[in-house]
């Protein structure tokens, strides 16, 4: 939790912002500010030019990051003038900028306030779900982003002396940079293709059609495609592409049949 905190300038990545109640920025900035490889959900406030960041003096690059459920509001504060671009992210609202997309991204579980609504995420807190925001397969923020658009790996996070390098890691400590065969690259810069957000998807690991998060295959995995499926969700989307259509019905009966 970050609480009163002020800066002049500041580098954020690999962050997770939730707060599902309309009376909060998740952050606001003074100085020349970088944020990367983040996901902010339903942070909003009550003034209708406000949204989930507000940037008040300097310049301000988004990037590589996830922003939904801000309820129409702009991504930046709309009052303010300081200068301000987003590329390569995923947001609610179409956003101008180099490889930005609307395609409503697929996590393993979404944050939830327990059902108390209004303030009730902060009134009410133990009942409060603050999600898993780990890609699943077909996943919108797979291979989507732009390498050159990753921080800098500034405190050398493998020790490898190289600090002008990228990030090696995501949030997990697993690699940054992971292709996933399944996925077409819309992202930018030589593959492998970093991933929208705070976490890789580990394509060479990972259970692909274990839907629910259970570490492993079963019935319930079927029967939550089958639900995506009809539904046209961009979950579904399990062959590359676009679209939903039987291509990815077979893909995903596949993964299933493959197992974990």
């Amino acid at each position: 939790m970050f609480v009163g905190n002020r800066s002049t300038g500041y580098d954020v990545a690999d962050c997770e912002f939730a707060s599902y109640v309309p009376q909060g920025s998740a952050i606001f900035s003074r100085g020349n500010t970088n944020i990367d490889q983040c996901v902010f959900i339903a942070n909003s406030v009550f003034c209708p030019l406000s949204g989930p960041i507000q940037p008040q003096s300097g310049q301000l690059r988004l990037a590589n990051s996830v922003l939904w459920y801000h309820e129409g509001h702009p991504v930046f504060g709309g009052a303010s003038s300081v200068p301000a671009t987003i590329a390569y992210s995923i947001a609610d609202t179409a956003e101008p900028g180099d490889g930005n997309s609307t395609a409503m991204p697929a996590f393993v579980r979404w944050p939830d306030d327990g059902g108390d609504g209004g303030d009730g995420w902060y009134d009410t807190p133990d009942n409060n779900d603050y999600g898993d925001l780990r890609p699943l397969a077909g996943s919108s923020v797979i291979d989507a982003g732009s390498n050159d658009l990753v921080a800098m790996d500034v405190l050398d996070l493998d020790h490898d002396a190289d600090t002008t390098e990228p990030v090696p890691f995501d949030a997990d400590g697993n690699p940054r940079f992971v292709d996933d065969p399944a996925t077409t690259d819309t992202g930018a810069g030589s593959a492998p293709i970093v991933d929208i957000g705070p976490y890789e998807f580990q394509s060479d690991t990972a259970c692909a059609a274990d839907l629910t998060g259970e570490g492993d295959v079963n019935t319930n995995d079927f029967f939550l495609y089958l639900s995506y499926y009809q539904a046209m969700d961009p979950r579904a989307d399990f062959a590359p592409g676009g679209g939903i259509n039987t291509n990815d019905f077979f893909a995903f009966l596949a993964a299933y049949q493959a197992g974990c």
